[in-house]
């Protein structure tokens, strides 16, 4: 993780996550460490907005959270084989 140019690191503390799960009455609260939370999250977009992203050949990309825009931004790069057949009858 890099914070501008130098290496920096989470944060010790716990942080509690809430979650929505479907047919429950009430989001399910527990403790995590910053890391792990953030890693959840990235997963979750990446399965929002690439669904399959680990499939096949693969893909890879950088997440950039901007803390005082409070905005994340994903570039993603998906790699793919293609293939195409065609058969012709004279």
């Amino acid at each position: 993780m890099l914070a501008g140019d130098k290496t920096a690191s989470f944060p010790a503390e716990q942080v509690v996550i809430q979650r929505a799960d479907w047919g429950a009455t009430e989001p399910e609260c527990f403790d995590s460490s910053v890391s792990d939370a953030v890693e959840a999250l990235v997963y979750a977009f990446l399965e929002e907005t690439h669904g399959g992203w680990e499939n096949n050949e693969g893909a890879y990309g950088e997440f950039t959270f901007n803390v005082a825009a409070r905005t994340i931004t994903l570039d993603y790069n998906e790699r793919y084989e293609d293939s195409h057949y065609t058969q012709h009858s004279f």
